[in-house]
């Protein structure tokens, strides 16, 4: 009985962190879609007032090196919960 126990304390502790991790999730993809506003906002810009194409660059490329710094420890930082599939398949 006691490994009964101990297999479901496993499962809930793995729903649990699962529970994290698109919690995590859930806050990258904002994190993007703020990148994405962003974007947005600075061509609607630029078809306003054209400016250079650089400097556009200069103002996105960070915003995106953030995204993709946070997404890379994300996916290291869980990968004992969520495998690859898991992350692929998800919507």
């Amino acid at each position: 009985m006691s490994q009964s126990n101990g297999a479901q304390s496993y499962e809930s502790d793995i729903s649990s962190k699962r529970a994290e991790v698109l919690a995590e999730l859930r806050s990258l993809l904002a994190n993007l879609e703020d990148c994405l506003a962003t974007l947005k906002k600075l061509e609607e810009l630029e078809k306003r007032q054209p400016t250079s194409l650089r400097n556009i660059e200069n103002q996105v490329a960070p915003l995106l090196d953030h995204f993709r710094t946070s997404l890379f420890m994300f996916l290291r930082s869980r990968s004992d919960v969520m495998s690859l599939e898991d992350l692929t398949f998800m919507k």
